[in-house]
C-alpha cells in the first residue's frame, strides 16, 4: 500500500508542477501582450492629440476610456492567471 500512495503523491506533485508552469507561461504571455497594447494605444492617442489638439472634455474621455480598458485587459491577460497560479478560484482539473 505504501508504494501506491507514494506513486500517487509523485503524480500529484508532477501535476501541480505542470499547472504552475502553464500559468507562469500564461502570465508571461499576458504581460507581453499587455505591454504591446498599452504602448501602442498610448502612442496612437498621443499622436492624435498632437495632430488635432482635442478639447479638455475629449481628452478626459479618452484618458478614462484608456484607463478602464487597460485595467480590464490587465485583469483578462494577467491577474486571472496570477489568481489561478496561487490556486484561488477555479483551476485546471
Amino acid at each position: 500500500m505504501e508504494v501506491g500512495k507514494d506513486n500517487y503523491s509523485l503524480l500529484m506533485q508532477r501535476l501541480d508542477g505542470f499547472i504552475r508552469k502553464y500559468y507562469t507561461n500564461q502570465i508571461i504571455r499576458g504581460a507581453i501582450w499587455f505591454g504591446v497594447y498599452a504602448i501602442s494605444i498610448f502612442l496612437i492617442l498621443n499622436l492624435l492629440e498632437y495632430q488635432f489638439y482635442f478639447s479638455s472634455e475629449v481628452r478626459t474621455t479618452i484618458f478614462y476610456a484608456f484607463a478602464i480598458s487597460s485595467l480590464g485587459l490587465l485583469y483578462y491577460l494577467i491577474i486571472q492567471y496570477v489568481l489561478k497560479y496561487f490556486h484561488l478560484g477555479k483551476i485546471i482539473s
